[in-house]
């Protein structure tokens, strides 16, 4: 009969009894209260000595614990001595007893162990030959436990018994109210010996270390090999006092004598932590080791003093000497878990995948890895918000993804406290609450920038994350954000190379594009003679400004000194400066840093960098805001410049051609250009002559456009009809080519016969009223009338604006008074007619209709473009008709200088709505096509006017 008894410690809750035999056990094991009764009677033992049983066949052995194999007995050789020695700085814990629990057997009832018939030999060689099985399965024991766990070298316990004992010293100091000290010693500069002297010798001078170290110490403090020439003592039933005591004396024992006949001599480092026992409180092994490690890593520094004390985190700031101390913390199934973690990780950052592919393995990782009920993966937006980008939970033992509304608020805030402390935080519910709700989030940080926040929830005793793993989860979270960041820079890499594989593909589509329409077209001497000059400049790198109107060909022309140029092979950028806002212009042309202004979410290489080794065509250059031409000026000059946001100079070569519609050199006399710019532009100047102005090229142009759309619409259509030509060469083409290309286009979509007709081209009504010049052979464009005197302008626009707004108020009577309740925007028909008629005068020249209508050209331009787009979309009824005949006639009639002809309009109009329909302010602003709040302030200010 064998019975096996482990009575209550800390640690374990509730004393062990078990049995195994057929016959009843002894006496003193027969239940638990006999045990306990047993154990409280049983003198100190030193955990070595067996006792016999009341019953004669019966006997009692001491189980040990592991760490009393590593304590040896004061009266062994090695302790002889001490006992004259002073008096210890504390007695050892009193109780103590290094006894785990008890193991009786009980032999067959013809076996005797009685004192006097064990001495017969038959029995005793019987005792013995039973005995001899049970000695050497313990012996068996012992050398496996010594050999896995003492260091080959010294024979001391390792790092992982060293940390498990610390836990257990912890647990005692708790419960019984008693201090505990660590102390790390450190041998300086213990490689130079091994380089010396050879390993062998180094490895003797260890073992003396090793040996004055135990000589120093009293017999319960238990020595442990931490690493290399690194020892550690734990140091029970001893405060700081004590630790210092004993530091002193291990410096004078270590380092007063050479070693290996005072052939070596070594100095040492000491590092102290220690807590009283009202600061331990839930204090973590791992922390704990870690203190006196901070202690050592300061005394190792130069000009520090070579014993330093823990104290109240002031080592905190020194290098550890352990890396890895929080992965490793002497729980075999917690070391495992966390190995495992971080051999994940390294697979995570030799990973390719998209950052969402990422952020699912890793929160796939976690939750099965440490027993998560929920795994949420929290992304930084705007401002200081944070956004779930992905959650996965588990249903029946499968991982599903969790719908982000069912995350709850607490959650949330604790993955907001994380963002905001950069550090790991986490939640265990109530004392006295079991299977309550474990949160933990750990943010992702690298350089400084928070990257992502991961939230890990689970149930008490099953999610396997506790205050413990914080500091572990806080080093994870650091590779984990690192292979974030490279996905994410792999994503936009991969996005900047799509972008630029897009680019290059058109970019080869438009070179093909450009082979094939390279020839320019034309027929006329003036064109020929601008060619010559284009051929001249194109291989050089001057800067080329190109001159002329709307629609004349100023972008093909710069097309043709970029293939022409030995930069053909490189690409061609074109900048529409007047497409572009004010506020992007910087930015499109020189680049941003990201998060240089709101909105720059990427980073962005501008459209200089963009043209590197190429050409950039600066298309409506005068529409580039002042503030923009300085620092342009710069570019022209010194071909380096600064993108938005950044610091570093970049230095691009790339040739510059401006085209505008603008005469720069009255730009520059009323202080809309920059001179400097100016002159630096006009290196060589190109005018490219409006379309009335060579005629001979009209038709060379309109029998190319026909060759071009008639195939690509697949129309049949592959000659002019009759008067076609004619019509054609009347007319002043106000939009030069692209008029005439738009035309033809239109006219080869419409047309159903393999001719293009009259009726197909569509020009307007009296465009062909021009006569042809004496004697020439093309005819010639109307001359402009002569200025019409103030005064008769004056009676002239006089007599406009009452014709307007006597026709206005007939639509508008004519509106209102018809059951309708939807009314139409008569003021923004009206806005826009006058906007496209003074355009139209004005020769489509944006600066001379803007004159026209006292606007900002800024501003007509705006608003032009607007009303080119609703004229295609908004057909007017017939009753409108005669209000766009008037605002024709007002706009030749030349109002005022400087009049707000828009705002005088929209005057009349208010006039005529507010005597119609005065208490109907949402038929008015449905009439004036407005706000309503806009309405009532027109009317308001009416009412003061009046």
């Amino acid at each position: 009969m064998a019975s096996v008894f482990v009575p209550s410690w800390p640690g374990v809750e509730h004393a062990i009894l078990t049995h195994s035999g057929h016959e009843a056990a002894v006496p003193e094991l027969a239940d638990i209260d006999t045990a306990l009764a047993f154990l409280a009677t049983t003198p100190t033992l030193d955990g070595t000595a067996a006792i016999p049983s009341a019953l004669s066949n019966g006997a009692l052995l001491p189980i040990p614990l592991v760490t009393s194999l590593w304590q040896e007995s004061p009266t062994t050789s090695r302790f002889a001595g001490r006992a004259a020695s002073p008096a210890r700085r504390a007695t050892d814990r009193q109780g103590a007893a290094p006894i785990a629990g008890w193991l009786a057997l009980r032999f067959p009832s013809d076996l005797v162990l009685s004192a006097a018939v064990a001495a017969a030999p038959a029995n005793g060689l019987a005792l013995g030959q039973s005995a001899l099985g049970l000695a050497a399965r313990l012996a068996s024991l012992y050398l496996f436990l010594y050999d896995s766990l003492a260091d080959p070298l010294t024979g001391l316990p390792g790092r992982s018994v060293l940390r498990t004992l610390l836990r257990r010293e912890l647990t005692l100091s708790r419960s019984d109210g008693s201090p505990l000290s660590v102390l790390l010693f450190n041998a300086d500069d213990f490689a130079k010996v091994n380089a010396r002297y050879g390993r062998d010798v180094g490895d003797h001078a260890l073992r003396e270390v090793v040996s004055r170290a135990q000589t120093t110490l009293r017999c319960t403090d238990l020595l442990c090999r931490h690493g290399a020439a690194t020892f550690g003592v734990i140091l029970t039933n001893s405060g700081r006092e004590a630790a210092a005591i004993v530091a002193a004396k291990l410096q004078a024992s270590l380092g007063g004598t050479p070693y290996l006949d005072e052939r070596i001599e070594l100095s040492f480092r000491i590092g102290i932590a220690s807590v009283s026992p009202d600061e331990i409180g839930s204090l973590d092994p791992v922390d704990f080791m870690g203190r006196a490690e901070s202690a050592l890593a300061v005394a190792r520094q130069p000009g520090s003093a070579r014993v330093c004390t823990w104290r109240d985190g002031a080592a905190e700031a020194a290098e550890p000497l352990d890396r890895l101390r929080h992965a490793f913390t002497g729980d075999q199934d917690r070391d495992y878990r966390n190995m495992g973690l971080l051999w994940d990780t390294v697979g995570l950052l030799a990973s390719t995948s998209s950052p969402l592919d990422l952020v699912k393995r890793v929160t796939q990782q976690l939750r099965r890895a440490l027993s998560a009920s929920m795994v949420g993966f929290f992304e930084p937006v705007a401002g200081e918000n944070l956004e779930l980008r992905y959650a996965l939970g588990v249903l029946d033992g499968a991982d599903v993804d969790v719908d982000p509304a069912t995350v709850t608020f607490q959650q949330r805030e604790m993955a907001r406290r994380a963002a905001d402390s950069r550090t790991p935080v986490w939640t265990g519910p109530l004392p006295g609450e079991p299977g309550g709700l474990v949160t933990c989030a750990v943010p992702l940080v690298v350089d400084d920038t928070l990257l992502a926040v991961l939230l890990l929830s689970g149930t008490a005793g099953y999610i396997t994350v506790d205050e413990t793993d914080l500091r572990f989860m806080a080093g994870l979270g650091g590779p984990i954000g690192l292979a974030l960041e490279r996905a994410r820079a792999a994503e936009r890499r991969r996005q900047q190379d799509d972008l630029e594989k897009r680019r290059l593909v058109g970019e080869l589509k438009g070179l093909r594009t450009a082979l094939r329409q390279a020839r320019v077209v034309h027929a006329s001497p003036q064109m020929e003679d601008l060619l010559v000059t284009v051929h001249r400049v194109a291989d050089t790198d001057a800067t080329v400004l190109i001159l002329g109107e709307s629609g004349t060909g100023k972008e093909m022309l710069a097309q043709t000194i970029h293939q022409m140029s030995s930069r053909r092979n490189k690409p061609l950028v074109v900048v529409d400066c007047g497409a572009i806002p004010s506020t992007l212009i910087e930015s499109e042309l020189f680049g941003h840093e990201r998060g240089a202004f709101t909105g720059a979410v990427t980073k962005s290489l501008g459209r200089l960098a963009q043209a590197d080794g190429g050409t950039v065509l600066l298309d409506e250059i005068g529409e580039l805001p002042l503030e923009v031409q300085s620092k342009l000026l710069r570019f022209v000059q010194e071909k380096h410049f600064t993108a938005v946001g950044s610091t570093l100079v970049r230095r691009v070569d790339v040739r510059v051609i401006a085209a505008t519609n603008r005469d720069l050199a009255d730009e520059v006399a009323n202080g809309r250009f920059r001179g400097d710019l100016y002159h630096r532009l006009n290196v060589i100047p190109l005018s490219v002559p409006p379309l009335r102005e060579r005629r001979e090229d009209i038709l060379e142009l309109a029998r190319h456009f026909l060759e071009v759309f008639a195939p690509k619409y697949q129309k049949a259509v592959r000659a002019l009809g009759v008067g076609v030509e004619d019509a054609l060469v009347r007319y002043s083409w106000p939009g030069n080519i692209r008029e005439l290309q738009n035309r033809i286009m239109r006219a080869v979509i419409m047309s159903t016969g393999d001719t293009l007709t009259l009726e197909a081209l569509s020009l307007p009504i009296g465009a062909t009223a021009s006569t042809l010049a004496s004697g020439s052979a093309f005819p010639i464009a109307e001359e402009p009338q002569a200025a019409t005197p103030p005064a008769l302008r004056s009676a002239d626009a006089s007599s406009s604006w009452a014709a307007l707004r006597d026709t206005l108020d007939s639509i508008v009577s004519t509106i209102t008074a018809s059951p309708t309740t939807t009314y139409p925007p008569l003021g923004r028909w009206l806005d826009n007619d006058l906007v496209l008629a003074a355009f139209a005068q004005a020769g489509h020249v944006a600066r001379r209709a803007s004159q026209r209508l006292g606007l900002p050209e800024t501003t007509f331009v705006r608003r032009l473009r607007r009303a080119q787009n609703e004229a295609q979309l908004v057909r007017r009824p017939s009753e409108w008709e005669p209000v766009a005949a008037v605002v024709d006639r007002l706009l030749r009639a030349r109002p005022e200088d400087g009049q707000d002809v828009l705002a005088v309009a929209e005057r009349c109009l208010v006039e005529a709505i507010n005597r119609h329909v005065p208490q109907k302010p949402a038929a008015g602003a449905a009439l004036l096509g407005t706000s309503l709040p806009t309405y009532r302030l027109r009317i308001s200010s009416l009412a003061e006017a009046s």
